[in-house]
């Protein structure tokens, strides 16, 4: 097995799993690692399923040769964590059938280029369905709720009074290029952020396709309290200006009442 990881700690929402027994270029792996940033690379069968069934927080993007696709389908497809498969080879039409009987396999291709794109729009749309949570799904009592509900109240509440020191910020940076390593579009982004971003920019920060908002997702769903803690300062300076938002708002409310 070759994980191709530095770190083995997926911090985002998605996994994206290459499996062939034969090697695969730099190139391929850079691609891949623009589109879904934690790339694992299996050779053999048995050590692709075992990773797979591991995977207990993320969706799993599987991409398999042609040559090992009914052994791995076969054994993943009904796994809740898988959420597409798909197959690259050099003769599409000898994997048609295999398409037909398993729904979660997304297309056959022989061509990078086209399995990149459809990739990435799949990625895209699993993206927007994926919501921020604070309780865990698998907590089922209202007291377990109740607790849950409160903590976050505190943590909210400990956040907001913490000081903003530079040291704050260099935490996020710090974790950010440690986790994007190798990945030249994101460590721009970090890098574009580390110089320009201001407090007042919080939320277009936030709703920029980037792995700010993947990361910062990821730790309240999966109530990640270190990564939450890297992200403090940006914690408050989005809570600050969604005050003031909500604050011009309603004061714009009040204003046509009068009228």
């Amino acid at each position: 097995m070759d994980s191709n990881m530095i770190s083995e700690e997926n911090l985002e929402e998605f996994t994206v799993i290459w499996l062939d027994s034969k090697s695969y270029s730099i190139d391929t792996k850079a691609r891949l690692r623009c589109i879904i940033n934690f790339l694992k690379v299996f050779n053999n069968v048995d050590d692709c399923f075992n990773y797979i069934s591991s995977v207990k927080s993320e969706k799993v993007f599987l991409i398999t040769s042609g040559l090992l696709n009914e052994t791995i389908v076969s054994l993943v497809h009904d796994l809740p964590q898988l959420r597409f498969i798909y197959i690259f080879c050099q003769q599409k039409g000898k994997y048609e059938l295999c398409s037909k009987r398993y729904i979660k396999i997304h297309g056959i291709f022989d061509d990078q280029e086209a399995l990149y794109l459809m990739l990435t729009q799949d990625v895209k749309i699993c993206s927007n369905t994926t919501s921020i949570s604070f309780f865990n799904k698998n907590e089922k009592s209202l007291r377990h709720l109740n607790g849950t509900f409160y903590w976050y109240q505190l943590l909210r509440k400990t956040l907001l009074h913490m000081p903003q020191t530079h040291n704050a910020k260099q935490d996020l940076i710090d974790i950010g290029r440690k986790h994007y390593a190798d990945n030249d579009k994101e460590l721009m982004i970090i890098n574009d952020f580390n110089e320009k971003y201001k407090k007042n920019e919080a939320i277009r920060w936030y709703t920029r396709d980037s792995c700010l908002y993947r990361l910062l997702n990821k730790a309240f769903r999966t109530e990640n309290i270190d990564l939450i803690f890297k992200f403090r300062f940006f914690i408050i300076d989005l809570h600050k200006q969604l005050q003031n938002l909500y604050k011009n708002y309603i004061e714009l409310l009040r204003s046509y009442d009068l009228d």
